[in-house]
């Protein structure tokens, strides 16, 4: 098993404003993975041990192993669609005026209340990063069973491979654009 968690922070963007503190271009960096766990396993499964014959060479050898993966999610910004500010730079930030509640549904990944436009000629006050994406699970498996062929040098393999074994989906598209249909 291997367990990561890490946090990386930046300034490295274009400011929004360089007329105004860059306090809000300080935030958690677009690549950041919070927590990353990654677990791979290899089990012979206990039948059928003491057995002989037909019976040991159905039902003993078999191994279930794989690979099981799990992430946070990647910082999304939120923006609106206009130049606001009228400084011919797209991709600006709203204004936030409350906390950001965060359902992490499939409807609602986080509700946009707190958000609103700019006035015209000025920059929204919301930070660069201030919700995260879904996360993402996988849970990769095989299945095999090693039959001995006529000497102890030679085997034959049976094996069943399965990725994302139990269909677990993975989101990645929230709408980050304020005003937006998908928002």
């Amino acid at each position: 098993a291997a367990y990561t968690w890490s946090k990386t922070r930046d300034n490295a963007v274009q400011p929004m404003n360089s007329y105004e503190s860059q306090r809000l271009e300080w935030a958690t960096s677009t690549f950041d993975r919070e927590h990353v766990l990654v677990v791979s396993y290899v089990y012979e499964l206990p039948f059928a041990r003491q057995s002989k014959g037909v019976m040991r060479t159905l039902a003993h050898g078999w191994q279930i192993s794989g690979i099981s993966s799990f992430e946070t999610g990647f910082p999304l910004a939120i923006t609106i669609p206009s130049d606001r500010a009228g400084s011919g730079d797209g991709l600006q930030r709203p204004n936030v005026a409350g906390p950001i509640s965060t359902p992490h549904t499939v409807a609602q990944w986080f509700i946009g209340t707190p958000f609103s436009l700019p006035a015209l000629g000025t920059f929204g006050n919301a930070g660069r990063t201030l919700v995260r994406a879904p996360g993402f699970a996988d849970f990769d498996m095989s299945f095999s069973k090693r039959f001995r062929m006529w000497s102890e040098r030679s085997s034959l393999q049976f094996r069943g491979e399965f990725f994302n074994i139990f269909n677990h989906t993975s989101f990645s598209g929230v709408g980050t654009s304020f005003g937006a249909g998908a928002f």
